[in-house]
């Protein structure tokens, strides 16, 4: 075999090498874009979702708080606001958060976490009950509501301000507690990865999807 033949072979090898190497960077390169756009897609989904979770609480505890103030405020001797009218539109707040209530805790419990159900259901739910009876109380016996009531009605509704902006954060920052486990196989999800993911992942070899 002459010199030029053996050159020509070891070209013809590493030509064939080097595309072999260049197919497997395409297909890790290929591969790494559809995870980003597959964790990015949930992302989006479940941080929509998220928002509007937000903004459903928001929109409902300031409507109950607004209205509840009100019904306080008619309780004074020198208050113009009809406590019949007042309380009227303090109880359709009420129904309309009792009626969202499952759903709030449901979500909170998806997408943040049960920490935060825990403080939503007994640090603020509970104390709008407990306010709304006292202030209920007052209209019914016709007397005025307690200095100390109303104070706890005015740190309620920091709390609840408070609340709702710390969900917005994570929310507006990309940091939903659960999606450090989106990329986990489930069955439901299992169909959808590619099968080259799911020989990596099988094998440890595929690092987890970044947070994107």
């Amino acid at each position: 075999m002459g010199l030029g033949m053996i050159n020509g072979l070891i070209l013809l090898i590493v030509g064939a090498v080097l595309s072999i190497a260049g197919a497997v960077i395409a297909a890790s390169m290929q591969q790494k874009s559809w995870e980003v756009q597959y964790r990015r897609s949930i992302e989006d989904a479940q941080l929509r979702r998220a928002e509007a979770l937000c903004t459903k609480i928001i929109e409902l505890s300031d409507k109950r708080i607004y209205r509840l103030r009100r019904l306080l405020w008619s309780t004074r001797s020198s208050s113009t606001i009809d406590s019949h009218a007042a309380r009227a539109d303090y109880s359709e707040s009420v129904f309309a958060w009792n009626d969202n209530f499952n759903l709030f805790r449901t979500d909170l419990l998806a997408f943040f976490g049960y920490g935060w159900v825990r403080e939503f259901e007994e640090e603020l739910h509970f104390e709008l009950q407990r306010l709304g009876v006292i202030v209920e109380r007052a209209v019914d016996s016709q007397s005025p509501v307690s200095v100390r009531a109303e104070g706890d009605l005015n740190v309620l509704a920091r709390r609840i301000y408070t609340f709702g902006a710390r969900l917005q954060g994570h929310v507006r920052d990309r940091t939903l507690p659960h999606f450090d486990q989106l990329d986990a196989l489930t069955f439901e999800n299992a169909d959808r990865l590619p099968l080259m993911y799911l020989i990596k992942r099988l094998y440890g070899v595929s690092p987890k999807m970044r947070r994107v």
